[in-house]
């Protein structure tokens, strides 16, 4: 019953409550904020494979150069043959091994493992004068191996801009 005096019930809000949830916008924000930072992981990832691989290289130059060092150190008699691979000799597939001598079996092996771990893989082996490395007064070797390390570069279309993306490795001691 209505008296007259009383006022119809209403319900209102406090000033301090709003609307609960997510705008639409709000929402937006964070799914571009989120997609780049997925797009950057997804970069960090493709450098590291990248990285990753050319590790993986020069942990194979660095086996081949000590195979060729340990074949020369094994076979001391004719160590100055060795002095023949160059890197003119590494051709599209694998030498057979000419003649008898055991320093031709090793050329050709190693000529062939180069070409099969290495993207066209290269190398060359010199014996050095004494004169020529300090502190080495005889069996001094130098076996250096390159390779195609165009990763970085995708646009070295040409045989001279392949050269220049080559990686090199080096090693230098005494037998």
């Amino acid at each position: 019953m209505n008296t007259g005096n009383s006022r119809p019930v209403m319900k209102h809000r406090s000033r301090f409550t709003r609307p609960r949830g997510f705008s639409l916008l709000e929402v937006l924000i964070a799914v571009v904020i989120l997609s780049f930072g997925l797009l950057g992981m997804a970069l960090l990832q493709s450098i590291s494979l990248r990285s990753g691989q050319g590790a993986n290289y020069r942990t194979q130059a660095t086996m081949l150069s000590y195979q060729i060092m340990d074949m020369m150190r094994a076979n001391r008699a004719e160590l100055q043959n060795y002095n023949l691979i160059r890197y003119g000799n590494f051709a599209a597939n694998c030498p057979a091994a000419t003649g008898a001598a055991q320093w031709q079996v090793d050329r050709a092996s190693w000529i062939c493992s180069v070409q099969t771990a290495l993207p066209n893989g290269q190398g060359n082996v010199e014996i050095l004068p004494p004169s020529a490395t300090p502190g080495c007064t005889e069996g001094c070797v130098r076996v250096q191996l390159r390779w195609a390390d165009n990763r970085n570069d995708q646009s070295a279309t040409t045989a001279a801009q392949q050269q220049n993306a080559a990686a090199d490795f080096q090693v230098t001691t005494r037998l």
